[in-house]
């Protein structure tokens, strides 16, 4: 656990101050490496649903593409300044330090909770689990319009368009009335898979940030809290780029008056301090890395930042020092 709190500490990610991720020139190759984890992802997945399916032809490679391009545009929105690209670099970076530790620690079955609730040993459990983790933050804030109080649910559905798009069959029928699975399409059918569901709950779970909300089983609580840890870990980076993460999402929520704004953000940074400090019986952080690593800069980054906007200032805007 040492080594990997001590990871976490000397990652690149908790001092990145810079969140501006023009799409092209020498982002080339940043943007290749994304590409590569979303297509491995889509591709184990495909390969997962073939493996056990008879007749089933999932290769897409243009539409999965196709849709990357579509994410990439979501992330690139001129009105976004803190939710770009760059921060699913960072979210990618936590899970990479956290993963591979939490899936040697806890060898699980990979549960398919279909009709007969019966358990299946993927051929590869630790990379379902991690195209898991990996789709969920590609989607996890695709849809952001800071005026709306539904990203979280309309980021879902479009998750789901991925899932009809993709991962379809289509069957035609014979004079006889027999389906064949080749032909004219007259037919289509979305390919249930329960890492599909998994990644809607891990997506919704955003908006509160409260695991024990979700339905899901015991275990996959563990890769649910890492995605989330990695989302939040901007709480913890040094305070330097902490304020200048603050400054971000003010001009991202700019169309909110002044006074109006200090009152709201200072009370959603409450309510992630909840009682950390107090009574010590909520943390900032579900894994216990996370919390040896970054609770403790959090919690002073967000009182630092409550302190502020209690005196009417906003970090980018005024001189708070």
């Amino acid at each position: 656990m040492t080594s990997t709190c001590d990871g976490i500490k000397a990652s690149w990610m908790k001092t990145n101050k810079e969140f501006n991720f023009s799409v092209g020139g020498d982002n080339e190759s940043r943007l290749k490496r994304l590409f590569s984890r979303w297509e491995e992802s889509l591709c184990l997945i495909i390969n997962d649903i073939a493996a056990s399916s008879n007749n089933v032809n999932l290769l897409k490679g243009s539409k999965i593409e196709s849709w990357f391009h579509r994410i990439v545009d979501c992330h690139s929105d001129i009105d976004r300044h803190y939710h770009t690209l760059c921060h699913l670099e960072e979210v990618f970076g936590y899970v990479d330090i956290l993963l591979d530790q939490e899936l040697e620690n806890n060898q699980v079955k990979f549960v398919e909770r279909g009709d007969n609730d019966s358990p299946r040993t993927s051929s590869n459990v630790s990379s379902i689990y991690k195209a898991i983790i990996t789709l969920s933050i590609f989607f996890h804030d695709a849809v952001y319009n800071p005026k709306s109080v539904t990203n979280e649910e309309d980021s879902a559905e479009l998750f789901q368009q991925v899932i009809r798009d993709l991962f379809t069959t289509t069957a035609t029928t014979t004079t006889d009335g027999h389906r064949e699975d080749e032909g004219n399409s007259v037919e289509k059918t979305v390919i249930h898979w329960y890492g599909f569901e998994l990644v809607k709950k891990f997506i919704l779970a955003t908006k509160s940030h409260s695991p024990d909300d979700m339905d899901i089983l015991q275990h996959e609580k563990i890769y649910l809290n890492i995605f989330l840890d990695a989302d939040m870990s901007v709480l913890g980076k040094s305070l330097e780029a902490y304020l200048n993460y603050a400054s971000l999402i003010r001009r991202e929520y700019a169309h909110i008056p002044r006074n109006i704004y200090c009152q709201k953000r200072a009370d959603i940074l409450r309510s992630f301090l909840g009682n950390a400090v107090a009574e010590r019986t909520k943390t900032i952080f579900l894994n216990k890395a996370m919390r040896d690593a970054l609770e403790a800069t959090a919690i002073h980054n967000l009182q630092y930042e409550i302190e502020v906007l209690d005196k009417g200032l906003i970090p980018g805007e005024d001189d708070i020092k």
